[in-house]
């Protein structure tokens, strides 16, 4: 059975498809569950694999552009709105 390491594996999706493949799969940290890579250490060498999967956009520390993003979304859902009033009156 191979060794592999998932690293930043918030609830590790992409592990669980390893394990489910037949790999057996040692989770690293993750911020979600108050751990820090820092402090993590395993032996060298030892691992067949190394797997880890994208920061989650929505929530992740790495997302700069998350207020800019919320703005989008608020202006493009009052056009949503303000649109369907305009066709709204029109139908009535």
């Amino acid at each position: 059975m191979e060794l592999v390491l998932s690293l930043f594996p918030g609830i590790d999706v992409l592990g669980r498809g390893f394990e489910e493949l037949g790999f057996s799969v040692v989770r690293g940290p993750d911020t979600l569950w108050d751990q820090r890579i820092e402090d993590f250490h395993t032996i060298p060498n030892r691992f067949d694999g190394i797997i880890g999967g994208p920061p989650c956009q929505n929530y992740s520390d790495a997302n700069r552009c998350r207020k800019r993003m919320q703005r989008r979304r608020e202006g493009q859902v009052r056009t949503v709105t303000l649109s369907a009033q305009s066709l709204a009156s029109k139908c009535v």
